[in-house]
């Protein structure tokens, strides 16, 4: 985009800003890229490869975002739904704010579209927001979204430039939303051969419970003899545990 030997790509590159980007390998033409400003620090990231889409990914720092461009072609395929469900347990698993942006070509405007419904519940599934909600084609259906995760989004306009049949979709994140780790709290006894020698110790010193008891009271007379054996060799330790955010499919 910045190759002085192609004047034309040279003068629309806005000044400060980089270019990332991905080449289709398979045949001539297509690719996916966005533009970002140099202030971002934006660095390009490589995930697996994929037949269905193609994607141009970048990470920008504090905070750290991932950005992605997704471009499907609008021939369908049956295991697009499979790779795209794969591509997002990849970043969900890797990253706390995410944004995917780009050509679809799924009729999300159609609630009757099972293609395009099983797509959704796919985002719903991971916690993944779509907020486009306008057509973004000529034709009136809604073919470019905006994904986001971990990320207050607001679409403020949909414009037509007149520069292709694709609509121009303005967004704004207005808030980081703050994914807090899971708290539990366990209580636990470290339990140790020393322990085991000692509690047969203080066991023997206890005195037996009398003959004439009922069977009940002997029972809990011989729990609670156990407890405070227990409690006196290796007291109960509470610790609170902060564990990372579970994936929403396990």
């Amino acid at each position: 985009f910045k190759d002085p030997r192609i004047p034309c790509l040279t003068e629309a590159s806005p000044p400060d800003f980089n270019l990332n980007f991905s080449t289709r390998c398979s045949k001539r033409g297509g690719g996916t890229a966005f533009i970002s400003s140099s202030i971002l620090s934006a660095k390009p990231v490589l995930f697996d490869h994929f037949t269905t889409f193609e994607y141009t990914a970048a990470v920008f720092s504090s905070p750290q975002i991932l950005c992605v461009t997704v471009y499907r072609p609008p021939k369908q395929s049956a295991i697009f739904i499979q790779e795209f469900s794969e591509f997002l347990s990849i970043l969900h698993n890797s990253f706390e704010r995410i944004i995917l942006a780009g050509d679809f070509n799924l009729h999300i405007d159609n609630p009757s579209d099972p293609f395009a419904k099983e797509f959704l519940n796919i985002l719903s599934y991971m916690d993944f927001s779509q907020h486009v909600t306008q057509p973004t084609h000529n034709r009136g259906h809604t073919l470019d979204l905006v994904i986001t995760y971990g990320l207050s989004t607001s679409v403020s306009s949909v414009i037509d430039l007149a520069v292709s049949d694709h609509y121009c979709v303005f967004f704004s994140i207005t808030s980081f939303i703050q994914l807090e780790p899971s708290v539990r709290t366990v209580r636990e006894r470290h339990l140790t051969p020393e322990v085991a020698a000692g509690f047969l110790e203080v066991f023997r010193k206890i005195p037996p419970t009398p003959v004439t008891a009922s069977c009940d009271f002997t029972v809990n007379d011989f729990n609670s003899r156990l407890k405070s054996a227990l409690d006196l060799l290796a007291p109960l330790k509470i610790k609170i545990l902060y564990s990372k955010r579970a994936s929403p499919w396990r």
